[in-house]
Formats: C-alpha cells, structure tokens, sequence
C-alpha cells in the first residue's frame, strides 16, 4: 500500500481488518487498478465479492467473506469444526456427500430457503445464545452445537469421528451412544451381568472426575433433544474441574478405519 495517500491508507488498513465490499473501499478513495495491484502483492485477500487483509490466515479469510455475504449468518458444521480444530472425516465414495470443502453458515429460520453450493452451504435453524462463540470476531457454532449439527449431516459412521474428537480433545466429557443393541443378551442372567459392567464402568469414570453423556441416536436427530443442553452443561462442568484430565489411549486415533471398524 505503498503507493497510497497516507489518509487512504489508513483507512483501508483500518477497514480491511473485516471483510468489505468493492464500493466500500472505493469509497474511501481507491480506484480498482489499486484493488487489482493490492491483491498482486497479497495485500488484501478476495473471495466472495469482499477484500480483507492479505495478512490473514486463507482458509479464515475465505470464511469471513462468505459470513460477510450473508450478514445475520453463523459459521457452522464443517467450518465451524475446522476452525475449533475438531476433526471430521466423509466417505468421498458416497455419492450425497456433503462439500466439505465449502464454507458451511446457519442462518435464521425466517430466511426463505437453505442453500447449497459447491462453496457455500447455507441452512436454517434457531440458534440458542449459548449456542454461538466467537473466533475473532467472527460468530462460531460452539463445540456441543457443532458436533451434533454434524451428527445431524452425517451418516453414523461418519459423524461418529467428530463426535469422538470432541470427547476426547482434553475436557474431562465422555459422550456414550446408547444403542438397544448393546443390553442384548441370550438370559436375563447375561443381561444382569452386562448392566452391572456398565454401572462399574460408570463408577471408575465418575471416580475420575468424568462427565459422562448418555444419549440414544434418536436425541441426535431430533431437534427437540436437549442433547446440546446437556453435551453443553457437561463440557462446561468437566473444563471447570481442577487439575489435569486422564489421558486417554485409543489405538491409531488418527485412522478413521478405526472408528469404522468399531461402528
């Protein structure tokens, strides 16, 4: 920005810190060779029709325009994980899976439709306040929200992978998928048997200072479930309780075939 007033320049410095749009910075006294020249030399950044600082991070940056195309907007699912570092993984063999690689926001439901495009997938839903953090300025999904809004998109192979990353990254929360398959039994002796390993399981995790989240499939599709709620109330409770959390030891975390396997 050498090549500018000083006047110019400081304004654009001070505009570009958020996404802006071409007239807004022409506005301030820019010609649009200035434009072209500024993003020659990586100056400012351009995707979405909005200009921000060269200086910031690419794939922030690239989300920060698209949120600025749809004001009122909130980074969610795929972006929002991404951001938090959760991790989330997509069969590419499916044929409906979903453009991970596109920047993912919820809008309100009063918004006349959802959209989907290979760069910008918008959805409509009610957000609570205490579903919604920032990262930088920009209005995030929380953790809770994020992971079963994926659990919602995905098949449950699929979302199984962030749902186990978010458990596992640090606070003292365990999340357990409650399936009617797992109390199965050939006797009601058996049956007995697999409640009592359970509610033992329950206990030296307790004894740990863990939360543990119960919850069946069906509180993740339903979006009546309280489940957010709790998986909220859990992290809030784990995260504030003294000292270091255990250290968990899962084989080849790294490999999504893992939790395949176990799926």
């Amino acid at each position: 920005m050498d090549r500018l007033g000083d006047e110019v320049r400081a304004r654009v410095l001070t505009l570009v810190r958020r996404p802006q749009s071409r007239q807004v910075l022409l506005e301030t006294g820019l010609r649009d060779a200035d434009l072209r020249r500024l993003l020659r030399r990586t100056a400012l950044r351009h995707y979405h029709g909005h200009y921000v600082d060269g200086r910031l991070d690419e794939h922030f940056a690239r989300i920060a325009c698209a949120q600025a195309l749809h004001p009122g907007s909130v980074v969610s699912h795929f972006s929002a994980a991404s951001l938090a570092g959760l991790r989330n993984w997509t069969d590419g063999r499916r044929q409906s899976a979903p453009p991970t690689d596109a920047v993912w926001l919820t809008r309100p439901p009063t918004t006349k439709r959802n959209q989907r495009r290979q760069d910008i997938v918008v959805r409509r839903a009610a957000l609570e306040p205490a579903d919604v953090s920032r990262h930088l300025w920009l209005p995030v999904t929380g953790a809770a929200r994020t992971v079963v809004d994926l659990a919602r998109t995905l098949p449950f192979r699929e979302a199984i992978v962030t749902v186990d990353d978010a458990l596992r990254s640090g606070v003292r929360t365990i999340g357990e998928a409650d399936g009617l398959a797992k109390y199965e039994s050939e006797s009601p002796e058996e049956r007995r048997r697999q409640l009592r390993r359970s509610y033992r399981r329950d206990q030296r995790l307790s004894d740990r200072a863990v939360e543990l989240v119960h919850f069946g499939w069906e509180d993740v599709l339903d979006p009546r479930s309280d489940l957010i709620a709790r998986l909220r109330a859990a992290f809030a409770r784990g995260s504030s309780r003294p000292g270091d959390p255990p250290i968990w030891r899962a084989p080849a975390r790294h490999d999504p075939a893992f939790w395949l396997h176990a799926a």
